[in-house]
């Protein structure tokens, strides 16, 4: 629908990117006025896990978004080069895509295109900060707005992470289906691989609608934390009412798995710099020697928790 460049606002002489709408698509009614709604969408939403709107507009009847520009690189080519992530870095950016995802659903948008191509992971002083991009087919909770942009049967999203009922009737989906969408994209960032997979999109849509999800152990013969396992079956579940209600409890519910993590992360790293002592025995007889226990150390959580990468 539209190209992004890199642009100066001549103004303020500061850096930004401009989302022009092509030529061609210029001239369809429905399409500018979704990229009028993107544009009132997104800068509706307040937060600093979400690419700021700065303007909008038309130039020569092409609509424009003025967007922040922003250094780093989408979360898709991380996973093409390191097919996984550890851990402890996947808590804190999807720490950062729940606290976006809050602030959106707050202001009335449903993102509805959730995946790892429309999260930024923008570089700053302490490190990666995610951002949410693209509300380009964003729902607004108006009903009566929503059906004269979505056509019936239409399917708005990336099937790969796209909420079952979604891929049947988009207009009517919620705040559950970005939620299953940020639990499919936690699941490729922790296994290397997506939940569902087959040959075609609409095997992947047929295997969600009739499967549950598959867990992070069956996929990886890994042991994985219970609370981790639990997060990413009830984000994906494939009836929504099973599902985490907001994207509010569904942080709170990813920060207590984080916090968990790390508790039993830190015993395994104190038991393992304070081993016990050698154990002294005494024959019954008069012979005395000296027998070493051997303690193994406590197994790890999981080799993710450690911070390799696979």
């Amino acid at each position: 629908m539209a190209d992004v460049w890199a642009a100066t606002d001549l103004s303020s002489r500061r850096q930004v990117a401009l989302k022009l709408m092509h030529v061609r698509t210029a001239k369809d009614p429905v399409l500018i006025e979704r990229m009028q709604r993107e544009a009132r969408i997104a800068a509706a939403i307040q937060s600093p896990y979400v690419c700021a709107v700065l303007g909008s507009g038309s130039a020569r009847g092409r609509p424009y978004i003025v967007y922040e520009r922003l250094d780093g690189e989408p979360l898709s080519r991380l996973l093409s080069r390191e097919t996984s992530l550890p851990f402890s870095e996947v808590a804190i950016l999807f720490d950062n895509v729940l606290e976006g995802l809050v602030a959106a659903h707050t202001a009335g948008a449903i993102h509805r295109d959730l995946t790892p191509a429309n999260i930024f992971l923008q570089d700053v002083s302490t490190g990666r900060r995610a951002k949410i991009l693209d509300f380009g087919i964003s729902k607004e909770r108006a009903p009566s707005v929503e059906l004269t942009l979505t056509r019936d049967g239409s399917e708005l999203g990336s099937l790969a992470y796209m909420a079952p009922e979604q891929a049947k009737a988009a207009w009517e989906v919620d705040e559950r289906a970005d939620i299953y969408a940020v639990g499919t994209i936690m699941f490729r960032a922790l296994a290397g691989r997506l939940p569902f997979e087959a040959s075609s999109p609409r095997a992947v849509v047929a295997m969600k609608v009739e499967r549950d999800p598959p867990s992070l152990g069956e996929v990886t013969a890994e042991v994985w934390p219970a609370d981790l396992e639990r997060f990413l079956q009830t984000s994906l579940s494939r009836r929504r009412e099973d599902r985490f209600p907001s994207a509010w409890s569904a942080l709170a519910a990813w920060r207590m798995v984080v916090a968990h993590t790390d508790s039993a992360r830190e015993k395994g790293a104190r038991a393992s710099r304070h081993p016990p002592p050698p154990v002294e025995a005494v024959e019954e007889n008069t012979r005395t020697e000296t027998m070493t226990m051997t303690v193994a150390h406590p197994r790890r959580i999981s080799p993710k928790g450690t911070g390799r990468k696979r």
